[in-house]
């Protein structure tokens, strides 16, 4: 319940919306979201017999604080190897916020999926490099 209220936090402070090249943008923002880009797929295993995802789903990105405000920065930076975070993608196609009745709907219509991960390695260059391993 606690992750599922902080996602709707998080989702609502973001502001996603669809741009006119129909991809999602954000006019909010949040201290720990950041966009990942260079995403690359390792592995995905089929599904087991009987269940509607992957038996194992293997991944990586990095995402780089350099760029970022020194107090958002100094954040990141506490964060080490082993430490997890929360991989959200959104859809295309996003409500606002008032189209949606209550909390849990307006989860379900911005959300695709969602995966836990891994912080692999910390770089010193202000860089993480983050690995998914979910079976």
């Amino acid at each position: 319940y606690d992750v599922c209220q902080n996602l709707i936090d998080v989702i609502k402070r973001l502001s996603p919306y669809t741009n006119d090249a129909g991809k999602p943008s954000f006019s909010g923002w949040s201290k720990m979201s950041q966009e990942v880009e260079g995403f690359s797929m390792a592995e995905v295993r089929p599904s087991n017999v009987g269940w509607d995802f992957p038996a194992l789903v293997r991944a990586e990105f990095s995402i780089t604080t350099r760029a970022m405000p020194e107090r958002l920065k100094r954040e990141w930076d506490q964060l080490k190897q082993h430490d997890i975070l929360f991989l959200v993608s959104l859809k295309h196609n996003l409500p606002s916020v008032e189209e949606s009745v209550d909390d849990m709907r307006y989860l379900q219509s911005c959300v695709r999926a969602i995966r836990g991960c891994e912080i692999h390695e910390v770089r010193d260059e202000g860089e993480f490099r983050v690995r998914i391993e979910h079976n």
